[in-house]
């Protein structure tokens, strides 16, 4: 099970190494062609819509993935389910944002790209709900060919607007919408290609998925809003320029997500399953291993050659990118664990326990932000996400080690026989 395990992996990061491509694509282009400031307005609008839907959908997502696994019903069912969700949670995400226009004000972010998060409110949300089913059907592959051709159309078009004339902002952000309403298409006819459509399903069946939803919805929101919340206290103390700066630093940094969110993306629907409790406390144990190894080995290069690589890429104004990049990195050393880790309350369906966790953490972070950010500035901000990124990975430890008994310098040696063993799981594959 375990080479399965790590085969699927190695086909996910495989993906996830043509996204880096693509993502990184689009953040050289909007960092070099809108520049500091048109970055940072990028980042909010993508921002704001990401928070709106997560918190609308009380992580529906998860909780379609875990019954998907648990019961064979669901997956007759879950056409229709999975529609009534994106329509419903769509629409309570723009009456909300129309809400709270009055909050942000104009002088911030202009009434025209106000429009555009509108805009964006259903294809993102329709997105989430088809990874989170491909994801509980175990259909990696197609999961992965979709997030390629999806991203690839989006890329095409952001560097398309670069041919209209006008606000190079606003135009990119008007054909980066339009890449995702293509998208949506593609979302709908894949969806409907490869699911059963049976035109009914009885109520208990949405009301387990949002029961289960609820129970680890906050501790979900908490953490986005944790990873997000900064750049919203750095526009108000400080600029939209310096958002841009920030962002840069963090998608460096993230880029050991693209390991650990390939770990999770497998490992969750095996420990979701009937799977024994000690073979799930042995798989996540290993993870948790690979993902730390590999975040070093992803990280080390970056800081010793960021200087150099930062503003050349980026551009000479993104040089102070790489200095927040140096704190940040800390931080996601101790989130390339706990991440991990809290698949596995998530897969035995114990997040409560973390709740106090996410709680005390987010509070943290924002207190530290309030302070550090008007005295000092940027780097005020990094400092304040590795505090709270390193306390959470303590307290998760902790608990989880109530549950699992293993020595704590397992987690932090860096070993390559993971690797290896990784490796020659996946060596047969042609």
């Amino acid at each position: 099970m375990k080479k399965k395990i790590y085969k699927n992996i190695f086909y996910n990061l495989l993906t996830k190494f043509f996204l880096i491509f693509i993502k990184f694509g689009i953040t050289i282009f909007t960092s070099r062609f809108l520049g500091a400031e048109g970055r940072g307005i990028f980042v909010l609008v993508n921002q704001i819509v990401g928070i709106a839907n997560t918190f609308i959908s009380i992580s529906c997502g998860e909780g379609l993935i875990y019954y998907l696994n648990k019961s064979q019903n669901y997956k007759k069912k879950i056409f229709f389910i999975t529609i009534f969700l994106i329509l419903v949670f769509s629409l309570i995400s723009s009456i909300i944002l129309i809400s709270l226009n009055i909050l942000f004000s104009n002088e911030i972010i202009d009434i025209k790209y106000k429009i555009i998060v509108l805009a964006l409110v259903v294809p993102v949300m329709t997105e989430y709900f088809l990874y989170s089913v491909l994801k509980g059907l175990k259909l990696f592959s197609n999961y992965n060919k979709i997030s390629i051709l999806t991203r690839t159309i989006l890329f095409l078009l952001i560097c398309s607007s670069i041919l209209v004339k006008g606000d190079v902002t606003l135009n990119c952000l008007i054909f980066y919408t339009i890449g995702y309403f293509l998208n949506l298409i593609i979302y709908f006819v894949y969806f409907f290609k490869i699911t059963v459509k049976k035109l009914y399903y009885k109520s208990k069946d949405l009301y387990k998925v949002i029961k289960y939803s609820s129970k680890i919805h906050l501790i979900n929101f908490i953490t986005e809003l944790e990873y997000k919340i900064d750049n919203f206290i750095i526009v108000f103390f400080l600029d939209l320029k310096a958002v841009g700066i920030y962002s840069i630093a963090v998608t460096i940094t993230q880029l050991v997500f693209y390991v650990t969110n390939s770990i999770n993306n497998i490992v969750f629907p095996y420990v979701s399953s009937n799977l024994k409790i000690i073979k799930k406390d042995e798989v996540i144990l290993d993870m948790v291993t690979l993902s730390f190894t590999s975040a070093i080995i992803i990280l080390f290069p970056l800081v010793l050659a960021g200087f150099y690589i930062f503003p050349f890429i980026f551009g000479a104004e993104f040089l102070e990118s790489y200095y927040i990049f140096l704190i940040l990195a800390f931080g996601i050393l101790a989130e390339s664990i706990s991440r991990v880790i809290i698949t596995w309350f998530k897969g035995l369906n114990k997040t409560k326990e973390l709740l106090n966790i996410s709680v005390s953490c987010i509070i943290l972070n924002i207190i530290l932000n309030l302070y550090l950010i008007p005295i000092l500035g940027l780097k005020g901000a990094a400092i304040s996400s590795v505090v709270t990124y390193t306390l959470r990975m303590i307290l998760i430890l902790v608990r989880f080690r109530s549950y699992v008994k293993f020595k704590i310098s397992k987690i932090f040696k860096i070993e390559f026989k993971q690797l290896y063993f990784f490796i020659s799981s996946i060596k047969n594959i042609t």
